[in-house]
């Protein structure tokens, strides 16, 4: 019985990968970012398409928002951050901050931003609450 969940589990997490790699894809596709090679798995089916077409509409707006109302956003895919207050880490899928740093006292910072920027944990639940 274990073997049988732990091949389940597998194709699970193959397909899960799969759809995150075609969503980060198609993310970038939409937002003209260097998105590389197309990624290509058995487990694309017309669902995935589907829902990985609608991520991507879900991300322009987010950004389209953004840069309409603050300029134009920090945005990165499978980007790690961590905060202090409260303290969380984690890799976002995506991940799109604009309008600058409102609070000092808990900051975080976004590696890989320009000129090592600092943004809060206030920046990030505000944008993400959107």
């Amino acid at each position: 019985a274990g073997k049988d969940i732990e091949e389940a589990t597998s194709e699970y997490a193959a397909a899960g990968t799969a759809a995150h790699e075609l969503g980060e894809w198609k993310g970038k596709k939409i937002l003209k970012q260097k998105a590389g090679r197309r990624p290509f798995s058995d487990y694309h089916d017309d669902d995935m398409q589907t829902f990985t077409d609608d991520y991507a509409l879900f991300i322009k707006d987010k950004v389209d928002y953004l840069k309409k109302e603050y300029g134009e956003p920090l945005v990165a895919f499978e980007q790690h951050v961590e905060l202090t207050d409260p303290p969380l880490y984690g890799t976002c899928d995506f991940l799109a901050i604009a309008g600058g740093v409102l609070d000092y006292r808990s900051e975080v910072r976004v590696p890989g931003s320009k000129r090592g920027r600092k943004f809060t944990a206030h920046d990030l639940r505000t944008l993400c609450s959107e």
